[in-house]
Protein backbone atom coordinates (compact mmCIF):
# COMPACT_ATOMS: atom_id res chain seq x y z
CA UNK A 1 0.00 0.00 0.00
CA UNK A 2 1.22 3.45 -0.84
CA UNK A 3 0.29 6.61 1.04
CA UNK A 4 -0.92 9.34 -1.32
CA UNK A 5 0.51 7.96 -4.61
CA UNK A 6 -0.06 9.28 -8.12
CA UNK A 7 -1.91 6.45 -9.84
CA UNK A 8 -3.13 5.39 -13.26
CA UNK A 9 -5.37 2.52 -14.25
CA UNK A 10 -7.32 1.84 -17.40
CA UNK A 11 -9.88 -0.94 -17.11
CA UNK A 12 -12.81 -0.34 -19.41
CA UNK A 13 -15.01 -3.20 -18.23
CA UNK A 14 -14.72 -2.12 -14.62
CA UNK A 15 -15.86 1.40 -15.31
CA UNK A 16 -18.65 0.12 -17.54
CA UNK A 17 -19.81 -1.97 -14.59
CA UNK A 18 -19.71 1.09 -12.38
CA UNK A 19 -21.75 2.96 -14.97
CA UNK A 20 -24.51 0.46 -14.38
CA UNK A 21 -24.35 0.85 -10.63
CA UNK A 22 -23.47 4.30 -9.38
CA UNK A 23 -26.57 6.34 -8.57
CA UNK A 24 -27.06 9.48 -6.58
CA UNK A 25 -29.99 11.82 -6.27
CA UNK A 26 -30.77 14.69 -3.97
CA UNK A 27 -33.97 14.95 -2.07
CA UNK A 28 -37.07 16.32 -3.71
CA UNK A 29 -40.13 17.44 -1.77
CA UNK A 30 -42.24 15.14 -3.94
CA UNK A 31 -40.33 12.16 -2.53
CA UNK A 32 -41.10 12.95 1.09
CA UNK A 33 -43.72 10.98 2.96
CA UNK A 34 -46.84 12.54 4.42
CA UNK A 35 -46.50 14.45 7.66
CA UNK A 36 -48.53 11.84 9.55
CA UNK A 37 -46.20 8.99 8.53
CA UNK A 38 -44.98 7.00 11.52
CA UNK A 39 -41.47 6.74 10.09
CA UNK A 40 -39.11 3.85 10.76
CA UNK A 41 -38.94 4.08 14.55
CA UNK A 42 -39.86 0.40 14.96
CA UNK A 43 -36.67 -0.63 13.13
CA UNK A 44 -34.13 1.62 14.87
CA UNK A 45 -31.26 -0.31 16.41
CA UNK A 46 -32.52 -3.70 15.21
CA UNK A 47 -30.97 -6.07 12.65
CA UNK A 48 -33.00 -5.76 9.48
CA UNK A 49 -34.18 -8.17 6.85
CA UNK A 50 -35.83 -7.28 3.58
CA UNK A 51 -39.32 -7.86 4.94
CA UNK A 52 -42.49 -6.78 3.18
CA UNK A 53 -43.46 -4.65 6.18
CA UNK A 54 -40.17 -2.75 6.10
CA UNK A 55 -40.40 -1.96 2.42
CA UNK A 56 -44.03 -0.91 2.66
CA UNK A 57 -42.91 1.69 5.22
CA UNK A 58 -39.87 2.75 3.15
CA UNK A 59 -41.95 3.14 0.01
CA UNK A 60 -44.51 5.20 1.91
CA UNK A 61 -41.78 7.56 3.13
CA UNK A 62 -39.58 7.80 0.04
CA UNK A 63 -41.10 6.15 -3.00
CA UNK A 64 -38.10 3.79 -3.11
CA UNK A 65 -38.74 0.14 -3.81
CA UNK A 66 -36.90 -3.00 -2.78
CA UNK A 67 -34.34 -4.08 -5.37
CA UNK A 68 -34.77 -1.09 -7.66
CA UNK A 69 -31.04 -0.25 -7.55
CA UNK A 70 -29.33 -3.07 -9.46
CA UNK A 71 -25.89 -4.26 -8.41
CA UNK A 72 -23.50 -6.08 -10.72
CA UNK A 73 -22.64 -9.16 -8.66
CA UNK A 74 -25.25 -9.26 -5.92
CA UNK A 75 -28.13 -7.28 -4.52
CA UNK A 76 -28.44 -4.65 -1.83
CA UNK A 77 -30.15 -5.71 1.39
CA UNK A 78 -31.42 -3.57 4.25
CA UNK A 79 -28.99 -3.69 7.19
CA UNK A 80 -30.03 -1.12 9.80
CA UNK A 81 -31.71 2.15 10.75
CA UNK A 82 -29.60 4.32 13.06
CA UNK A 83 -29.27 7.93 14.19
CA UNK A 84 -27.18 10.03 11.79
CA UNK A 85 -26.62 13.69 12.73
CA UNK A 86 -25.64 16.05 9.96
CA UNK A 87 -27.44 19.35 9.45
CA UNK A 88 -31.13 18.51 9.05
CA UNK A 89 -30.36 14.80 9.02
CA UNK A 90 -31.30 12.68 12.02
CA UNK A 91 -31.73 9.09 10.77
CA UNK A 92 -30.17 6.77 8.20
CA UNK A 93 -31.46 3.61 6.55
CA UNK A 94 -28.59 1.53 5.15
CA UNK A 95 -28.73 -1.09 2.43
CA UNK A 96 -25.52 -2.87 1.51
CA UNK A 97 -23.92 -5.50 -0.67
CA UNK A 98 -20.70 -6.49 1.10
CA UNK A 99 -19.11 -8.55 -1.67
CA UNK A 100 -18.20 -12.22 -1.95
CA UNK A 101 -14.43 -12.05 -1.57
CA UNK A 102 -13.51 -11.78 -5.25
CA UNK A 103 -11.01 -9.20 -6.51
CA UNK A 104 -13.42 -8.58 -9.39
CA UNK A 105 -16.38 -7.93 -7.13
CA UNK A 106 -17.79 -4.47 -6.43
CA UNK A 107 -19.55 -3.98 -3.07
CA UNK A 108 -21.71 -0.95 -2.48
CA UNK A 109 -24.35 0.80 -0.41
CA UNK A 110 -27.57 2.70 -0.75
CA UNK A 111 -28.55 5.13 1.98
CA UNK A 112 -31.72 7.03 2.74
CA UNK A 113 -31.27 9.93 5.16
CA UNK A 114 -34.22 11.43 7.04
CA UNK A 115 -34.91 14.43 9.20
CA UNK A 116 -36.08 14.08 12.80
CA UNK A 117 -39.66 14.00 11.49
CA UNK A 118 -38.81 11.36 8.86
CA UNK A 119 -38.80 13.73 5.92
CA UNK A 120 -36.42 12.49 3.20
CA UNK A 121 -33.27 14.62 3.21
CA UNK A 122 -31.05 12.66 0.80
CA UNK A 123 -30.78 9.37 -1.04
CA UNK A 124 -27.63 8.00 -2.60
CA UNK A 125 -26.16 4.73 -3.90
CA UNK A 126 -22.49 4.19 -4.71
CA UNK A 127 -19.78 1.51 -4.86
CA UNK A 128 -17.43 1.17 -1.90
CA UNK A 129 -14.38 -0.28 -3.64
CA UNK A 130 -13.77 -2.55 -6.59
CA UNK A 131 -11.95 -5.61 -5.29
CA UNK A 132 -12.77 -4.93 -1.65
CA UNK A 133 -14.69 -7.17 0.71
CA UNK A 134 -16.74 -5.09 3.15
CA UNK A 135 -16.58 -6.34 6.72
CA UNK A 136 -18.26 -3.53 8.61
CA UNK A 137 -20.32 -0.40 8.08
CA UNK A 138 -21.06 2.01 10.89
CA UNK A 139 -21.52 5.60 11.94
CA UNK A 140 -18.83 7.55 13.77
CA UNK A 141 -18.93 11.07 15.15
CA UNK A 142 -16.48 13.77 14.07
CA UNK A 143 -16.76 16.22 16.94
CA UNK A 144 -14.50 18.78 15.29
CA UNK A 145 -16.70 18.81 12.20
CA UNK A 146 -19.86 18.66 14.27
CA UNK A 147 -21.47 15.84 12.31
CA UNK A 148 -21.60 12.09 11.80
CA UNK A 149 -19.69 10.11 9.18
CA UNK A 150 -20.52 6.83 7.47
CA UNK A 151 -17.49 4.55 7.85
CA UNK A 152 -17.01 1.55 5.56
CA UNK A 153 -14.33 -0.90 6.74
CA UNK A 154 -13.01 -3.30 4.13
CA UNK A 155 -10.34 -5.85 3.38
CA UNK A 156 -8.73 -5.60 -0.08
CA UNK A 157 -9.07 -9.00 -1.71
CA UNK A 158 -5.96 -8.71 -3.88
CA UNK A 159 -3.57 -6.33 -5.59
CA UNK A 160 -4.70 -3.67 -8.04
CA UNK A 161 -8.00 -2.99 -6.31
CA UNK A 162 -10.30 -0.36 -4.98
CA UNK A 163 -9.33 2.63 -7.07
CA UNK A 164 -6.33 3.17 -4.77
CA UNK A 165 -3.73 0.60 -5.80
CA UNK A 166 -1.96 0.87 -9.11
CA UNK A 167 -0.99 -2.40 -10.72
CA UNK A 168 -2.24 -5.98 -10.52
CA UNK A 169 1.31 -7.22 -9.92
CA UNK A 170 1.85 -5.05 -6.83
CA UNK A 171 1.77 -6.79 -3.44
CA UNK A 172 -1.71 -7.07 -2.01
CA UNK A 173 -2.50 -4.16 0.32
CA UNK A 174 -2.98 -4.88 3.97
CA UNK A 175 -6.47 -5.44 5.42
CA UNK A 176 -8.31 -2.97 7.61
CA UNK A 177 -8.99 -0.20 5.09
CA UNK A 178 -11.49 2.54 5.94
CA UNK A 179 -13.50 4.94 3.82
CA UNK A 180 -15.46 7.85 5.30
CA UNK A 181 -18.46 9.53 3.71
CA UNK A 182 -20.88 12.21 4.85
CA UNK A 183 -23.40 14.79 3.72
CA UNK A 184 -22.92 18.24 2.31
CA UNK A 185 -26.41 19.70 2.08
CA UNK A 186 -28.28 16.86 0.33
CA UNK A 187 -25.48 14.90 -1.39
CA UNK A 188 -22.75 12.55 -0.16
CA UNK A 189 -19.01 13.15 -0.45
CA UNK A 190 -15.85 11.23 0.39
CA UNK A 191 -13.88 12.88 3.21
CA UNK A 192 -11.15 10.32 3.90
CA UNK A 193 -9.53 7.05 2.86
CA UNK A 194 -7.37 5.48 5.55
CA UNK A 195 -5.00 2.52 5.55
CA UNK A 196 -4.36 -0.05 8.26
CA UNK A 197 -1.88 2.23 10.02
CA UNK A 198 -4.37 5.11 10.19
CA UNK A 199 -2.65 7.18 7.50
CA UNK A 200 -4.54 8.95 4.72
CA UNK A 201 -4.47 7.32 1.30
CA UNK A 202 -4.61 9.73 -1.62
CA UNK A 203 -4.34 9.53 -5.39
CA UNK A 204 -7.51 7.57 -6.04
CA UNK A 205 -7.82 7.18 -9.80
CA UNK A 206 -11.55 6.53 -9.64
CA UNK A 207 -11.99 10.20 -10.56
CA UNK A 208 -10.72 9.36 -14.04
CA UNK A 209 -14.04 7.69 -14.78
CA UNK A 210 -17.47 9.21 -15.22
CA UNK A 211 -18.70 6.76 -12.59
CA UNK A 212 -16.33 6.13 -9.66
CA UNK A 213 -15.17 2.76 -8.38
CA UNK A 214 -15.15 3.83 -4.77
CA UNK A 215 -17.55 6.45 -3.50
CA UNK A 216 -20.17 8.92 -4.68
CA UNK A 217 -19.94 10.73 -8.00
CA UNK A 218 -18.28 14.13 -7.78
CA UNK A 219 -20.55 17.13 -7.31
CA UNK A 220 -19.35 19.69 -9.85
CA UNK A 221 -18.39 23.00 -8.22
CA UNK A 222 -16.87 26.20 -9.58
CA UNK A 223 -13.26 27.22 -9.01
CA UNK A 224 -14.41 29.98 -6.67
CA UNK A 225 -16.51 27.55 -4.62
CA UNK A 226 -13.62 25.11 -4.31
CA UNK A 227 -11.14 27.81 -3.31
CA UNK A 228 -13.56 29.08 -0.68
CA UNK A 229 -13.61 25.63 0.93
CA UNK A 230 -9.80 25.77 1.21
CA UNK A 231 -10.10 28.46 3.86
CA UNK A 232 -10.91 25.56 6.20
CA UNK A 233 -13.90 27.29 7.78
CA UNK A 234 -16.12 24.31 6.92
CA UNK A 235 -14.29 21.09 7.85
CA UNK A 236 -16.36 18.75 5.69
CA UNK A 237 -16.34 20.97 2.59
CA UNK A 238 -12.58 21.43 3.01
CA UNK A 239 -11.94 17.68 3.26
CA UNK A 240 -14.17 17.05 0.25
CA UNK A 241 -12.06 19.43 -1.85
CA UNK A 242 -8.73 18.10 -0.54
CA UNK A 243 -9.64 14.46 -1.21
CA UNK A 244 -10.79 15.44 -4.71
CA UNK A 245 -7.72 17.60 -5.33
CA UNK A 246 -5.30 14.83 -4.33
CA UNK A 247 -7.05 12.32 -6.59
CA UNK A 248 -5.76 11.27 -9.99
CA UNK A 249 -7.71 13.00 -12.78
CA UNK A 250 -7.94 12.60 -16.54
CA UNK A 251 -6.18 15.45 -18.38
CA UNK A 252 -8.48 17.80 -20.23
CA UNK A 253 -6.60 17.15 -23.50
CA UNK A 254 -7.10 13.39 -23.24
CA UNK A 255 -9.17 11.98 -26.12
CA UNK A 256 -12.48 10.71 -24.75
CA UNK A 257 -13.38 7.45 -26.47
CA UNK A 258 -17.05 6.98 -27.36
CA UNK A 259 -19.05 4.74 -25.03
CA UNK A 260 -16.20 4.47 -22.49
CA UNK A 261 -16.63 5.75 -18.94
CA UNK A 262 -14.22 8.65 -18.62
CA UNK A 263 -14.04 11.77 -16.48
CA UNK A 264 -15.86 14.43 -18.47
CA UNK A 265 -14.06 17.39 -20.01
CA UNK A 266 -16.07 19.68 -17.74
CA UNK A 267 -14.87 17.86 -14.61
CA UNK A 268 -11.25 17.72 -15.81
CA UNK A 269 -11.27 21.45 -16.48
CA UNK A 270 -12.76 22.11 -13.05
CA UNK A 271 -9.90 20.18 -11.42
CA UNK A 272 -7.23 21.92 -13.50
CA UNK A 273 -8.68 25.35 -12.72
CA UNK A 274 -8.25 24.77 -8.98
CA UNK A 275 -4.90 23.02 -9.33
CA UNK A 276 -3.49 25.89 -11.40
CA UNK A 277 -5.03 28.76 -9.43
CA UNK A 278 -2.24 30.96 -7.96
CA UNK A 279 -4.09 31.34 -4.66
CA UNK A 280 -4.56 27.57 -4.20
CA UNK A 281 -1.02 27.00 -2.89
CA UNK A 282 -1.31 29.89 -0.44
CA UNK A 283 -4.62 28.63 0.91
CA UNK A 284 -3.40 25.05 1.25
CA UNK A 285 -0.24 26.16 3.03
CA UNK A 286 -2.48 27.81 5.59
CA UNK A 287 -4.21 24.46 6.16
CA UNK A 288 -0.97 22.87 7.35
CA UNK A 289 -1.71 24.33 10.77
CA UNK A 290 -5.45 23.58 10.76
CA UNK A 291 -6.93 22.19 13.96
CA UNK A 292 -8.35 19.10 12.25
CA UNK A 293 -5.62 16.47 11.76
CA UNK A 294 -7.21 15.08 8.60
CA UNK A 295 -7.08 18.52 6.98
CA UNK A 296 -3.41 18.90 7.88
CA UNK A 297 -2.62 15.48 6.46
CA UNK A 298 -4.41 16.01 3.15
CA UNK A 299 -3.08 19.57 2.83
CA UNK A 300 0.48 18.24 2.89
CA UNK A 301 -0.39 15.89 0.04
CA UNK A 302 -2.21 18.62 -1.89
CA UNK A 303 0.89 20.82 -1.92
CA UNK A 304 2.46 18.22 -4.20
CA UNK A 305 -0.40 18.67 -6.66
CA UNK A 306 -0.98 22.41 -6.99
CA UNK A 307 1.20 24.68 -9.13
Amino acid sequence: MKACPSLLRNSAWIVMACALMSVSCSADPSLSGPAESRGLEDYVGKPLRDSDALWEDVEELTGSKRGETEWMFGHLEARWVRPFRSGRAAWMLLEAYEGLGSNRDIPGVRVHVFSRDWELVARSAFPTGYGFNTRGIGIVRDDMAGQDLLRVSSDPVGPGVGGFFEEDDEPAPKPDFHLFYTLINDYFVTVRAEDASGKAVCGSFHYRHSYPECGPSVHLRTKEERLTTLTGNDVIACLDTLVWLTGDHLPSDHVREPDVSRESLEHSLAFEAVRDAPEARRLIQGLLVAKHPWIREYAAAALEVVK
